[in-house]
């Protein structure tokens, strides 16, 4: 997106156009007073934002419209007219605007076809869709108070100006940095528009934290399914048992819960073990022994189990002491080369690398005990992975032997009820107390076949895997990637410093977080604001936005092919007022050879007193304003136009309050 014309509409129809040509340098010069400045500042403003900067006086009496031709960067060679209307008095800003988009051969239209269509923040959408803004959201972090916001047209203008009074400053390198909130905003969208986050970054972040909460409330349920699971087949394992205690079913042991269920609902409706043995109270008797004895032998395996578990945890605490020693001391025969690879020959001295010319205890002792040391490291880190896989066996084995001791205490507790009730209670009671609660237990659990679980965790892997995708889209890296890019723009920014011959330039950096440019001294890195001379300040100013761009334009990120630069030749005026020809010339020459390598898509618009008298600058000069300025000569009567300015200041200084500037507008 390039510039191709500023269009004056005065209040009586007429239209004053200052055309420039895409894809090169395009110089405008001209006396002091002749309006230079006010042309950035005209586009500014047409480009959205609601309070101009534009001066007072025969502009703001005279000019109804302000208008920009632009030309867009698509193959059918697209252009879009961006106009504003003056403010009005006794009103500091207004959000009306017009938007006309069209092909190539689109031009300013007349001023009877004016008219407010659109608003700046509209309009900004419009244009930043065109240029590859797609509604891009910035989420600066969870940690941040701020909320995601939208990157428009009006933050992409931030890097496309450089007033006189911002080029020579040693305070901000940007334009409009001093002012509220904007050096934050160019911070957070710095990275963003050099490609190292991209523009779904705050819908992304959303979506994240969405699955998160998702992912959260999955492994609950996968946690409870599972748990539920676990607690329904101890249940039916403790009935399972006490059913076979008391002669109920031949069966002790459960093989799976749908099959415990099967035994215990034949159970339940009385189709087996319907008849008591005679010895009913002895049988009862013994399948209590027979429960403690088993019981006891559990506890004995879970005691043993638990003792070898800790063996191993105090092993592996032991082996990385050792371990740790040990290197520790391999490394100290190797410190600085002594003992090492390169010794492993016998009648090798291990300090001076030369043949001995016998054989030299000391040293072969080292050689030894190094070797020594690295096959234990080498054991004890083959006995890592072993160690850890023995580990997970016995807290498999650990918790298999307590589910079988909860069912035993469980079976044993419900024999010992039954056969401790009525002391005429008989084996036929506990029987049919047993079955009792297994009547009960069975009408309340719900036994699947485990595709519930199955589908929980199922649940739980896609949501995994969809996290996963959004944090590597979430740009997980962007702090890498920020600083590869910037690597390479400080590299591009250093050559130019160096080619604008500005002091300290053997390494230039662009410190993001800070918002400044740092040059190494010999004294240490040192911020624009500690380095001296204006001509220093405008040299890294004007290195800094070509370095910048040319990255802009050569990965194709949304930002125009602009670059305003106002009179940054004015550091190179003497006390006699004449101007360094030399420092001018380097300048512009840069500026020219800037925009040629870049061409057709890029291109600099430079307002200077005067430029090098060399021929090949003699193309890039399009206006020169010394006879009259911006404002033609037959619209500058400002003597007829300041009774104008008064009646309409008096006529609307009580019709309209002031609007104050949003403190993010661009």
């Amino acid at each position: 997106m390039q510039l191709l014309k500023v269009a004056l509409f005065h209040r009586d129809g007429r239209v004053h156009n200052v055309e420039f040509k895409p894809g090169r340098l395009n110089i405008v010069l001209g006396r002091s007073r002749t309006g230079k400045t006010a042309l950035l500042d005209i586009v500014e403003y047409c480009l959205g934002r609601r309070t101009p900067a534009i001066p007072a006086g025969i502009i703001d009496t005279a000019v109804d419209w302000f208008g920009t031709l632009w030309q867009l960067d698509d193959a059918e060679g697209s252009r879009v007219f961006l106009g504003r209307p003056r403010i009005q008095p006794g009103h500091n800003s207004t959000a009306a605007a017009m938007f006309l988009f069209g092909g190539s051969g689109l031009d300013v239209p007349a001023p009877s076809d004016l008219m407010i269509n659109t608003d700046v923040d509209s309009m900004r959408v419009q244009v930043g869709e065109r240029i590859g803004l797609n509604d891009a959201r910035i989420d600066v972090g969870e940690n941040s108070t701020r909320t995601p916001f939208s990157v428009t047209l009006g933050t992409a203008a931030l890097f496309l100006f450089q007033r006189q009074d911002e080029i020579a400053s040693s305070t901000t390198l940007f334009h409009r940095q001093n002012s509220a909130g904007m050096a934050q905003a160019i911070r957070e969208t710095l990275p963003f528009f050099l490609g190292a986050v991209d523009g779904d970054q705050a819908a992304r972040r959303a979506q994240l934290r969405e699955a998160e909460r998702t992912l959260r409330q999955q492994e609950r349920d996968l946690r409870r399914a599972e748990a539920d699971a676990e607690q329904t087949e101890t249940t039916l394992r403790t009935l399972l048992q006490q059913a076979h205690t008391v002669g109920l079913t031949e069966v002790a042991e459960i093989e799976s819960p749908q099959l415990a269920v099967a035994l215990l609902e034949d159970v339940r409706r009385g189709i087996t073990g319907e008849e008591a043995p005679e010895n009913a109270d002895v049988e009862t008797q013994n399948r209590i022994r027979d429960l403690e004895r088993t019981r006891n032998s559990l506890r004995q395996e879970l005691g043993r189990a638990l003792d070898d578990r800790r063996l191993l945890l105090d092993s592996a605490a032991g082996e990385t002491t050792y371990g740790s020693a040990i290197a520790q001391h391999a490394g100290r025969l190797r410190s600085i080369g002594i003992v090492g690879d390169q010794h492993d020959e016998v009648g090798i001295c291990p300090v001076c690398n030369s043949r001995l010319q016998g054989s030299d205890p000391t040293a072969q002792q080292l050689h030894t005990r190094l070797q020594t040391l690295r096959a234990e490291i080498e054991h004890l880190a083959a006995a890592q992975p072993a160690r850890q896989l023995a580990l997970e066996t016995l807290g498999t084995e650990i918790g298999g032997i307590r589910d079988e001791l909860v069912s035993i205490e469980a079976a044993l507790t419900a024999l010992r009820t039954a056969s401790a009730g009525d002391p005429g209670a008989g084996t036929a009671e506990n029987r049919e107390f047993i079955r009792g609660r297994i009547d009960a237990t069975l009408s309340r659990v719900t036994v699947d076949d485990g595709a519930s679980v199955a589908r929980l965790r199922q649940e739980v892997e896609g949501t995994v895997a969809r996290i996963e995708v959004l944090r590597r889209q979430l740009d997980v890296e962007a702090d890498a990637r920020m600083i590869g890019i910037l690597d390479q723009v400080n590299r591009d920014l250093t050559q130019l410093a160096q080619q604008l011959k500005v002091e300290h330039s053997e390494r230039v950096w662009l410190d993001a977080n800070n918002v400044t440019v740092v040059a190494d001294t010999p004294s240490g890195a040192r911020p624009l604001a500690r380095i001296g001379s204006g001509e220093n300040w405008v040299g890294y100013h004007v290195a800094t936005h070509l370095a910048l761009h040319r990255w802009f334009v050569e990965q194709n990120r949304p930002v125009p092919g602009l670059l305003m630069l106002d009179q940054p030749s004015q550091t190179q005026q003497t006390a006699a007022g004449d101007d360094d020809a030399e420092a001018v010339s380097r300048m512009q020459r840069l500026l020219h050879e800037f925009c040629e390598q870049l061409a057709p898509r890029f291109q600099i618009i430079l307002t200077e007193h005067a430029v090098s008298d060399e021929e090949w600058l003699a193309d890039d000069v399009v206006h020169r304003w010394f006879d009259h300025g911006l404002i033609p000569s037959d619209w500058a009567d400002e003597e007829a136009w300041g009774s104008v300015l008064e009646v309409s200041t008096d006529t609307g200084a009580s019709s309209g309050g002031s609007v104050e500037e949003p403190p993010m507008d661009a």
